[in-house]
């Protein structure tokens, strides 16, 4: 529980100062995140050193990349797309089905800001 409050927390202040920013660095500054936040599993992997491991979250954390650069390029819908997939991927991991190892409190913490910046975007940034 702790740990989706964290990250419950941790989201609102990447929303407010994702709204102090004009909309184009704003949804940058969004992509970059879901870029960098692809990678920490990929880190997970690489501290295991088992191959396996290390390909299945590169190969996730390339997919995530692709989504923030379309979010930059074509429309802020690849990145909800991407934050709420991602928040997916958290769950994997927290249910064990991925098997890179990461602390218990991280899928939950990183799942609930994932899908509080996604409904962010969607209220903010895709309102006719």
């Amino acid at each position: 529980m702790k740990a989706c409050l964290a990250g419950a927390f941790l989201a609102g202040g990447t929303v407010s100062l994702s709204l102090s920013l004009p909309h184009a660095r704003a949804i940058v500054l969004l992509a970059i995140l879901l870029a960098a936040l692809a990678t920490m599993y990929v880190g997970a992997a690489l501290s295991t050193g088992r191959t396996p491991h290390v390909l299945v979250e590169s190969l996730a954390a390339g997919a995530f990349v692709a989504l923030a650069t379309l979010g930059v390029w074509c429309s802020p819908l690849f990145l909800v797309f991407g934050y709420l997939t991602h928040g997916l991927w958290d769950l994997a991991h927290h249910r064990q089905q991925i098997a890179t190892r990461v602390p218990d409190w991280w899928p939950p913490l990183c799942l609930v800001y994932d899908w509080v910046i996604a409904g962010a975007i969607c209220l903010w940034w895709l309102q006719p």
